[in-house]
């Protein structure tokens, strides 16, 4: 524990006797000086701490030290007029008071060696009490930047700021705190330090120091968004993966910022700061049942979150390792272990897929010279490694392999330059979320067809109510009857528009026949159906249209019906 150390400078103007009101303290006295140490309690200090006084010759010979006690006034007469040293000294404090001699602070050069005059005062972690009601008019602006100096080089800290507003017309003279603008300052420069870096435990520090500044009923809550803003920062530079899918904390320190922001009574500046801290986290949602769909969202932001901030090393981990735990928590009923412990089994299966992915292209068609995680179960290896979806991954997971290898074994295994690293590091990002955004169909298992309940899915513009009894009872040949509506296709769709509507139906198709023998009749809008046809069979999966026979019935009146009559399944051409 430092010193405590009160900071003050000394002014040569004739000072008359007020009523200075502070937070602890009401004092009656010509000096500033004399109120603030009485308000902050300086009696109480020990022999270790310092009352420094800062003066310039001038101010000396004015206010400090007067000879016979007397001073010449505005008009020319000598009155009695207690010096400064005289009225500290009435205080009988325990600490040392001294007074150091400063320049005037006209120009910079003597702006300069007031600071360093002031630095040298202090020593390591003293805590600084800072009185600035006299002295020159930047000395507000000064002591801010003095502080932030001194925290740097001597982690001295600010416990006190105040202005005595001698101005005001009333018989008391208020002493204003100003330690507010101080928290701001500290709030802002390490809120920055969020922004710009992703860092926050520095931010989490400096609310927890001011927890004091805030009312008793929102002490905790503060507390609690200091703890949760370290261990959010921490997960992602560890790139702990479990709690970054659940996301509790960025969730909680959303909620937290929202209650003191409602509860709290905050300058507006400081609510704008938590606020701008909230909005960066607020991509996560929280998911404490480990929902898979929220769990690839929270994935996805925390790779933004270290594209943003350049974490390079957690950035490339979690690539490799989300796209993994998506695709395993994608297809977790196609884990084919069953040795005990549901752990074990995820591991195993985590295993599967980074040797599907991570599989070189040359041992592809050797079989006998694929490793154990895919030897073991050939028949799912065979049909993902096929898939269309798992070769455009495998292209992209090679190269990301490699750049991990590179940051995590430090640079002693290869040669790329740091310069290749992290110029790829973004583009890698937005290659690996978009592989997660990628439509993944269920891999048909050709082995375990058979024994998979069958099921014939109708996506179609024509419900099953109003088919035929020969359609339904040729449908009902290839399994259980389940449908989903055909979307009404509007002509306006623009690309990513049509995009995101072919990856919907895909999503409640793959959910509604994973697991089963399927086979889906579909028909509809031409573009729509020939998308959804094409990622179907490039999964395994048979897809069928109905083949009609057209008959017309003229009459006379001139009129023609037409009638189609249902002839059987066709399938499509792959």
């Amino acid at each position: 524990m430092g010193r405590k150390v009160f900071i003050s400078v000394l002014g040569t103007g004739w000072y008359d006797e007020c009523e200075y009101v502070g937070c602890s303290a009401r004092t009656k006295t010509k000096y500033i000086q004399v109120a603030t140490l009485k308000d902050i309690k300086a009696q109480d200090w020990s022999e270790d701490d310092a009352v420094y006084i800062l003066v310039t010759q001038k101010s000396k010979e004015e206010n400090w030290h007067l000879a016979n006690d007397e001073r010449m006034n505005r008009c020319g007469e000598n009155k009695e007029y207690i010096g400064l040293e005289k009225s500290i000294m009435s205080l009988s404090l325990k600490c040392k008071v001294k007074t150091v001699d400063i320049k005037d602070g006209k120009n910079q050069s003597e702006m300069w060696d007031i600071f360093n005059t002031m630095y040298q005062l202090l020593e390591t972690e003293d805590e600084l009490y800072f009185d600035f009601t006299n002295g020159f008019r930047y000395l507000p602006m000064f002591v801010l930047v003095f502080s932030s100096y001194a925290k740097y080089l001597k982690n001295v800290s600010i416990a006190h700021m105040s202005y005595g507003n001698y101005e005001v017309e009333d018989d008391e003279k208020p002493i204003m705190d100003l330690m507010s603008l101080a928290t701001l300052q500290n709030w802002t420069s390490t809120a920055m330090s969020f922004t710009e870096m992703g860092r926050v435990k520095s931010f989490a520090a400096a609310i927890l120091m001011n927890i004091n500044d805030f009312a008793k009923d929102v002490r905790m809550t503060v507390k609690q968004l200091g703890s949760r803003l370290i261990r959010f920062e921490g997960q992602i530079e560890t790139c702990r993966g479990i709690e970054i899918m659940k996301s509790g904390d960025a969730a909680q320190i959303k909620a937290l910022i929202q209650t003191l922001i409602n509860k709290a009574v905050l300058p507006e500046p400081i609510s704008q700061v938590l606020l701008s801290i909230g909005k960066e986290v607020s991509s996560f949602e929280d998911n404490p049942e480990l929902d898979s769909e929220k769990s690839k969202r929270n994935i996805i932001s925390a790779l933004k979150w270290c594209k943003k901030y350049g974490l390079a090393q957690q950035g490339y981990t979690l690539c490799q390792e989300g796209l993994i735990t998506v695709v395993c928590d994608k297809f977790s009923d196609l884990n084919p272990y069953t040795i005990s412990g549901k752990s074990a089994r995820y591991k195993k299966y985590r295993d599967f897929w980074s040797s599907v992915f991570g599989i070189n292209s040359e041992l592809l068609q050797d079989e006998s010279k694929w490793g154990k995680g895919l030897s073991e179960h050939k028949e799912l290896a065979r049909s993902v490694l096929s898939m269309d979806w798992v070769k455009h991954t495998r292209e992209i997971y090679s190269g990301l392999t490699q750049k991990r290898n590179q940051v995590n074994h430090g640079g002693f295994t290869g040669n790329m330059s740091e310069k290749k690293i992290l110029e790829d590091f973004e583009n890698t990002v937005d290659a690996c979320i978009a592989l997660m955004e990628q439509d993944m169909i269920a891999p048909v298992v050709e082995s375990c067809v058979e024994d998979a309940p069958k099921i014939f899915l109708n996506v179609s513009n024509h419900p099953l109510e109003v088919w035929s009894d020969e359609q339904i009872n040729a449908a009902q040949i290839y399994g259980n009857l389940e449908e989903i509506p055909f979307p009404s296709v509007s002509p306006d769709l623009t690309k990513p528009e049509m995009d995101f509507l072919i990856k919907s139906i895909l999503s409640q198709i793959s959910e509604r026949i994973s697991g089963k023998n399927a086979t889906v009749h579909i028909m509809g809008e031409m573009t729509l159906t020939f998308a959804l046809v094409k990622r179907l069979q490039a999964a395994g999966i048979k897809c069928v249209a109905s083949t009609t026979e057209r008959s017309v019935k003229e009459y006379g009146d001139g009129t023609k019906e037409s009638v189609f009559k249902f002839v059987r399944f066709r399938e499509y051409e792959s």
